[in-house]
């Protein structure tokens, strides 16, 4: 009797041993599983937003700014024409003598090479050279110094779409407005009217040429004043309007002027000298 005591007693704790076992490894029915944690994403930058330029506020535009900032400057010291800051055409007929340009064999233009931004970069650009002359021929107006603006780099005064004064040894220089603004001449060199300057240019003086957008102003330094107004032109749409130093309207024309900034030099048959080519921007 005892022996069957202590067998059912050893039975029941192997099944209550084996019955523990059993629960400790299922899961519980009310137990949460634990989130795995993604890892945090590091934020890429991406291109930074160049800053756009700011332009300064400016005073008596069209007027030649003492703070206007140098862009390209050539004074022929190391005798030669800088290529990398200019495009020429037939510089073979410029002779770079003792810092200074002589062209008095046919015909040499010299444009400085430049990205020009209006509005955004500048407000106006200014384009200067000293420039005299040894030898003209009035009976031939385009036996010249000619100074353009809206001209294109390899371009010379046959391009239809530039504004240009022909400036002679003398007191006189001739206008050439561009497109075909006189009835009956068909050779580029006629399409021209005369006006005078205050001095001559038997002697050095600078010319400046300020180009603002919409007007393009063309001055001259005399004995009494740094910057003589010798016109303005006004592009009032279709119509080229010219003015005078006290701002009397004496000429008025078509507008056929390219709409891109660019200057340029031609010197045509004429004995010319040049120094101090300067281009700015303010």
């Amino acid at each position: 009797m005892r022996k069957h005591i202590l067998l059912v007693m050893v039975l029941v704790l192997v099944l209550t041993i084996v019955s523990c076992n059993k629960q400790d490894k299922e899961p519980s029915a009310t137990q949460t599983p634990q989130l795995t944690q993604e890892p945090t994403a590091v934020p890429t930058e991406g291109p930074t937003a160049e800053p756009k330029a700011t332009l300064k506020p400016i005073t008596n535009k069209g007027y030649p700014q003492e703070e206007a900032e140098v862009l390209i400057f050539e004074d022929f010291d190391d005798g030669e024409i800088d290529e990398n800051e200019f495009v020429v055409v037939l510089g073979e007929n410029a002779d770079i003598i003792d810092g200074e340009m002589h062209i008095t064999r046919e015909w040499t233009a010299l444009s400085p090479e430049y990205d020009y931004a209006i509005g955004t970069l500048h407000h106006q650009y200014e384009f200067s050279m000293e420039y005299y002359s040894t030898f003209g021929r009035l009976s031939a107006p385009h036996v010249a110094y000619w100074v353009g603006a809206r001209v294109p780099p390899e371009r010379y005064a046959a391009y239809p779409g530039g504004f240009w004064v022909a400036f002679t040894h003398t007191n006189i220089a001739f206008v050439y407005p561009g497109g075909d603004n006189f009835e009956g001449k068909e050779h580029w060199a006629e399409k021209c009217f005369q006006i005078n300057v205050p001095e001559e240019f038997t002697t050095k003086h600078k010319i400046t040429v300020v180009d603002t957008g919409d007007e393009i102003y063309y001055y001259m330094n005399t004995t009494d004043e740094e910057y003589y107004l010798i016109l303005k032109a006004v592009l009032d749409g279709a119509d080229l309007l010219l003015y005078d130093k006290d701002d009397n309207m004496f000429w008025a024309g078509e507008n056929a002027l390219n709409d891109e900034i660019g200057f340029s030099i031609f010197s045509h048959r004429q004995a010319s000298h040049t120094d101090n080519v300067t281009l700015k921007g303010h």
